[in-house]
């Protein structure tokens, strides 16, 4: 066998998936350190595969990212500081729903994030606040301000995780007293402005319609579509699309073929997706997903720019890194673990496999991770 065969001589090549795999072991034991025995066993083995590799350059970059991803998860883990009081919250215009006369979202008080449960004290601001597509800042009173609790019962859903993923650790019980708009300053604003008009324009649409624009476009969910998500859900329609951001994949792959169709060069296609796409993904928020299809496509576009070989496994390694330093904490959450997972076992099946036994191969994949997430079958 040839030295040069990316994954079978003494490089780094075909074997970045040994630091990524490392990465995500640190950041587990970091943040969840309840199970450092499980990690540190995992950390261990790899470290064996490691040493067999018989690569410096592979060792040294392992090392490197390890120390650089250490820093980045400490600095996330201590980047706030609890507040004494909160008189005032900011909201984005997309950043909170509302059921009946309560208010909640995440806002931010001060420089720090906090989860906000706010009555509406009139029906004036209950419409104001409905219809409102603007940043605004709400005024409070009767504060209790209270640490956010862990689940108290076994496979309950433990809201203290989710809200410590988005660097949120306190919680705020209120009621407004006034609510004030704050002109758009910045293009987060903008953007959620946008977001928020295009939200408010499902409203005149037919519910399931509505449902699939929220989840698919915007990636966003109402308390209404509860019964719709879990009806779909046991189906396994959106619930793998939305969460694992295929979809995304899908615009790319029909958008270069209906470009072939109508005699686009598809270099002019591939062009248009490469400033489409990076506008899509901050219009849907960063969601891991979306972000590690776009990646993925920006990665192979350069690669053929510069006329690079990279092995897949590399590829999807190197998109990883990037998305688990954008956002750290996402890789404990459902999504990104579906996302990355499927598109993992996408690169491992047999090219010669029938479009159905690519399906169920991938079915019985995505059912035992959310059967061991969620408890329920799709």
């Amino acid at each position: 066998m040839s030295k040069s065969t990316i994954g079978y001589d003494r490089s780094y090549s075909g074997k970045l998936l040994l630091v990524g795999l490392g990465t995500l072991t640190l950041s587990g034991i970091l943040w969840q350190p309840s199970f450092w025995l499980v990690g540190t066993s995992v950390l261990l083995f790899l470290g064996w595969r490691l040493f067999c590799a018989r690569s410096h350059q592979l060792t040294i970059i392992t090392i490197l990212i390890l120390l650089l991803f250490t820093g980045r998860q400490l600095q996330w883990q201590n980047q706030y500081q609890l507040l004494t009081n909160c008189e005032a919250v900011v909201l984005k215009a997309d950043g909170y729903k509302i059921n009946g006369d309560l208010l909640t979202g995440i806002g931010q008080s001060g420089s720090q994030k906090i989860f906000l449960t706010a009555k509406i004290s009139s029906e004036q601001q209950h419409d104001f606040l409905l219809k409102n597509d603007s940043q605004c800042q709400l005024l409070l009173k009767n504060i209790d301000l209270t640490m956010i609790k862990s689940a108290t019962n076994w496979h309950e859903f433990d809201f203290k995780d989710w809200a410590a993923h988005r660097q949120v650790h306190q919680q705020v019980n209120a009621e407004i007293v006034k609510v004030k708009q704050i002109p758009i300053q910045s293009v987060g604003m903008l953007v959620s402005h946008l977001r928020k008009k295009f939200l408010n324009s499902l409203t005149v649409l037919p519910k399931y319609g509505a449902f699939h624009l929220r989840a698919l476009v915007a990636g966003y969910s109402e308390r209404d579509d509860l019964e719709i998500r879990e009806l779909l859900s046991t189906a396994g329609i959106i619930h793998l699309f939305a969460l694992s951001g295929l979809h995304i994949d899908l615009l790319i792959r029909s958008c270069r073929w209906l470009g072939s169709r109508i005699f686009i060069p598809d270099e002019v296609t591939r062009l248009l997706l490469v400033i489409f796409l990076p506008l899509y993904a901050i219009f849907v928020g960063q969601q891991i997903g979306i972000l590690r299809a776009i990646l993925t496509y920006f990665l192979h576009e350069l690669l053929q720019v510069l006329e690079v070989r990279m092995a897949s496994l590399d590829q999807l390694t190197t998109v990883l890194l990037c998305c688990l330093w954008l956002q750290p904490l996402s890789f404990l959450e459902l999504g990104p673990q579906l996302s990355f997972i499927l598109s993992f076992a996408l690169r491992l099946v047999p090219k010669k496999l029938t479009s159905w036994q690519l399906q169920l191969r991938l079915g019985y994949l995505s059912m035992l991770l959310i059967l061991f997430r969620t408890e329920a079958f799709n």
